[in-house]
């Protein structure tokens, strides 16, 4: 899982605001993990704000429909989340979308169950959850990498902050400009040549 537009509520709220959501996002994850989740989830922070729950699903006695509806529980759980900020008008709120597969979806596009696969289809969810934001998302074969991708930035002239969405393959092309202010942009690093 992913939280939505991170970067952004961080930018508005302060880095400090940011880690105690984090904390607490974390706190009901793995309190998730333990009580959604009889076989026992692990719940654990990979980086930033991407989140993982892993664990042992017994498919036959564990109906699909029944973990995806415990997903969306969570989801949910997560945005109930609220951080008083000091000298803000309103608290910090996020969402959060998640991806998610089993291994037996995983072996359905790919020869055995390998770590890299599974990431890489686990990222497809996600990706897909979060160009709706808020959203849960089952990985199926039919997915496939997204065509463009998003990049953050800052404009030198008006000092606003953005983000740009680029297709995949184009990220060296054209001119770039600032949506706040129209002056002309350098590319974000994250899609420089």
């Amino acid at each position: 899982m992913e939280v939505d537009r991170f970067k952004n509520v961080n930018d508005e709220f302060g880095y400090e605001s940011a880690n105690e959501f984090l904390r607490r996002l974390a706190f009901r994850l793995s309190a998730a993990s333990r009580d959604y989740f009889a076989a026992g989830a692990l719940a654990f922070r990979a980086h930033g704000d991407e989140f993982y729950l892993a664990g042992p699903v017994n498919t036959t006695s564990f109906a699909e429909a029944e973990l995806s509806a415990k997903l969306e529980h969570v989801r949910s759980d997560i945005a109930q989340i609220q951080v008083p900020v000091e000298k803000a008008s309103r608290p910090m709120r996020c969402t959060v979308s998640i991806g998610w597969l089993t291994s037996a979806d995983s072996r359905a596009t790919s020869d055995g169950c390998t770590q890299p696969a599974v990431r890489r289809q686990l990222e497809i969810a996600v990706s897909e959850a979060k160009h709706e934001r808020d959203r849960v998302v089952r990985f199926t074969p039919e997915m496939h990498k997204p065509s463009q991708r998003d990049a953050r930035g800052d404009c030198s002239a008006c000092r606003a902050k953005f983000t740009v969405t680029i297709p995949r393959g184009r990220e060296r092309e054209g001119a770039l400009f600032c949506p706040n202010c129209g002056e002309p942009i350098e590319r974000p690093r994250s899609v420089a040549p």
